[in-house]
């Protein structure tokens, strides 16, 4: 079992699982998982065991574990050789619960994060071919980790709600990636932390749950789309460190996470 692992598909009808906690250690191995079967198999051993971590899958097939609890570094899984390597750079600092989201060059965005380093970078640009990273330099200063990262139709990205030392954030902005620079945009009507949040119809972002207040998740929904809000149907329980799924009929899947506490269960949701 795995608790804050990262569960990626690399093709062929196999999930990537790796890094997270068992039993209060971080899991240093990745195992490849068949989602038709179940039947699992090894999928190398990471070079730095990891836990809340970014993960995707580049553009050339490979994955990228980024950052982490007391991590700075990305890892890179090749499928040929079933292999993890250290990429040969490192980020500015440390990066937990930040975001990863591939640009349409190949490259990868990734903003925010939890570091307790005295300078902060709020997004850098890792550019896989070269194993490189670039600053972005016209970004906002503010720190920044449990938020919510989306690929819009036009390749830019929305970065919404999270955290910082002062609590919950309403505030968000969208990177864009001909500019290399980040866009405000209108706050959330109501701050949240540990966000979820799918791409809908049209590039509406649809975001339930969440954290207002430490521990108290929300059981409201709300949609974002070109800076214009609505409120969405409330999910029965409220609930914050669940999974969001947008299903391929147009509902989206809620499974688990917490409140006050206690675990909760899933549903589907529709408008």
């Amino acid at each position: 079992g795995r608790s804050e692992m990262s569960a990626v598909p690399v093709g062929d009808g196999e999930v990537l699982v790796f890094g997270g906690s068992t039993s209060g250690v971080m899991a240093p191995f990745a195992e490849r998982v068949d989602a038709r079967t179940g039947a699992s198999r090894h999928g190398g051993s990471m070079m730095l065991p990891r836990a809340q971590h970014a993960a995707l899958r580049l553009a050339d097939g490979r994955v990228a574990a980024v950052g982490g609890s007391q991590r700075n570094s990305i890892e890179l899984w090749s499928p040929g050789s079933n292999t993890w390597a250290l990429a040969g750079n490192r980020m500015a600092h440390v990066r937990q619960h930040a975001t990863a989201t591939l640009l349409p060059d190949g490259r990868v965005l990734i903003v925010g994060g939890f570091t307790e380093a005295p300078s902060y970078r709020f997004a850098e640009i890792f550019d896989p071919a070269r194993e490189t990273f670039t600053p972005v330099t016209d970004a906002p200063q503010e720190r920044r980790w449990l938020h919510a990262a989306l690929k819009l139709a036009d390749g830019s990205v929305l970065i919404v709600g999270g955290e910082n030392e002062a609590g919950a954030l309403a505030s968000g902005g969208r990177f864009d990636p001909a500019r290399e620079r980040f866009v405000a945009e209108p706050p959330l009507a109501t701050p949240r932390s540990v966000v979820r949040a799918v791409l809908g119809p049209a590039d509406e972002v649809l975001m339930y749950g969440g954290e207002q207040e430490p521990d108290q998740g929300l059981a409201s929904g709300a949609a974002w789309r070109g800076g214009v809000q609505r409120e969405l149907p409330a999910m029965p329980t409220p609930r914050a460190w669940h999974t969001l799924t947008g299903l391929a009929d147009g509902r989206r899947l809620v499974l688990g996470g917490q409140h006050n506490g206690q675990l909760v269960g899933g549903g589907l949701l529709a408008d």
